[in-house]
């Protein structure tokens, strides 16, 4: 089915997030499970054979940087693109996110990088900055995968998206990578290394595991909030959708013999 394009509440947003997630659970779950199950297989495989706690240390930061920065980059993109394809009543698979993800793995790569460095030195300086600067940018990776915009470019689209409504923004987006996405996975992480005294490299397979059953609903909170900006600012509609979905399918398209 395909949502009406309309202006959402935050409340709005976080109860049709909760719909689309449930309507779609299994596909939602499967992407995000299939690209975070390998980190925490590696977690798992190295915390038998590694014995030392510095070399299990570094270890834990080579695979979170490597491996699993690649799942997690996948991970956006592919949620990115099933969330959008449910909710604008597009045919949402396994296959048609994953590849658009891959196709668009390098430019999401980047945003990340930069999105975490402005936000990081944000934060910094004091925790307001860096919740704004999030709150300002969280529009920035739809924009990479749905409108295939560089990183700059869609750091900019991002701001423009937000302007003047960054406090609105600020609640859902609080909500959704705070409360839904950030808190299981450290509840997880505290009870298992600090309480049960579990091996880092378990407690980060659980941790993993945990942060997957999450991430659609905090992805899809992302997204339903791109699409609110879109409708209030550029009065998003079937035409503009059309010529979207074209796009998109042109970029999939095998190149001309």
């Amino acid at each position: 089915m395909r949502y009406e394009l309309r202006p959402l509440s935050i409340g709005g947003i976080l109860d049709r997030g909760l719909r689309i997630y449930l309507e779609h659970f299994w596909l939602l779950l499967a992407i995000s499970l299939s690209l975070s199950v390998p980190v925490a297989l590696a977690y798992l495989g190295l915390s038998t054979i590694l014995t030392n706690p510095s070399v299990a240390g570094f270890a834990l930061t080579l695979i979170g940087f490597t491996l699993g920065g690649i799942c997690g980059v996948l991970v956006q993109g592919a949620l990115v693109q099933a969330v959008s394809d449910a909710f604008l009543g597009q045919p949402a698979t396994y296959g048609r996110s994953l590849r658009l993800a891959i196709a668009r793995f390098w430019p999401v790569l980047g945003f990340s990088i930069l999105f975490g460095l402005i936000v990081g030195v944000g934060a910094m300086f004091c925790l307001l900055p860096g919740l704004f600067l999030t709150a300002a940018l969280i529009a920035g990776t739809p924009a990479v995968v749905l409108e295939r915009m560089g990183p700059f470019d869609a750091m900019h689209r991002s701001w423009n998206l937000t302007e003047n409504v960054r406090l609105r923004t600020f609640g859902a987006v609080a909500f959704s990578q705070y409360a839904i996405l950030a808190f299981p996975g450290q509840s997880v992480q505290m009870l298992l290394q600090f309480v049960l005294k579990v091996d880092p490299l378990q407690t980060a397979a659980a941790v993993q595991v945990t942060t997957a059953l999450v991430q659609p609903y905090a992805s899809i909170v992302v997204i339903l909030l791109y699409y609110d900006l879109r409708v209030r600012r550029e009065a998003f509609d079937l035409e503009v959708l059309a010529r979207e979905i074209g796009g998109a399918r042109a970029a999939l398209a095998p190149p001309p013999p």
